[in-house]
């Protein structure tokens, strides 16, 4: 996450929000995909990893292209 910088939040949901964020590097802007995967049960989380692992082997003009995934764990 240290690679990015938040602009503004996109999209706000239960368990997802989506961000614009700015890659430090290169300044290009990406739209970032978090998820609270500690509220979901077992197989919520599943099928998040699952979308995961999809989205990084599709490749289709319709499609968001994905970059990657990170976990972040809070602080107490």
């Amino acid at each position: 996450m240290d690679r990015y910088e938040l602009k503004k939040k996109v999209v706000h949901g239960s368990f997802r929000d989506v961000y614009l964020v700015g890659q430090r590097k290169t300044q290009c802007l990406y739209a970032m995909k978090e998820i609270q995967t500690l509220c979901l049960n077992k197989k919520e989380q599943h099928d998040v990893f699952r979308e995961v692992d999809i989205l990084s082997k599709i490749s289709h003009p319709n499609v968001s292209r994905y970059i990657e995934s990170f976990h972040h764990y809070p602080t107490a």
